[in-house]
């Protein structure tokens, strides 16, 4: 959390880089999804961190198009 903090306040006043609005909350899910090797979105398709990274994706999707 300490390091999303410095980010934050590193990013404050840049008004050239896109912003996303989702953020993606710690999880030992993560952790777990790591340990098999698979992407969070396959270990556990429910998991909330899950649903925040599906809403990201679209997210940066939408930049790029």
């Amino acid at each position: 959390k300490t390091v999303n903090r410095k980010v934050e306040e590193d990013l404050k006043g840049l008004q050239d880089i896109q912003r996303f609005f989702t953020p993606i909350s710690e999880s030992t899910e993560i952790e777990k999804a790591q340990f098999e090797h698979q992407p969070i979105s396959v270990f556990n398709p429910s998991h909330k961190v899950s649903k925040q990274f599906e809403i990201f994706s679209k997210e940066l999707l939408k930049c790029l198009v």
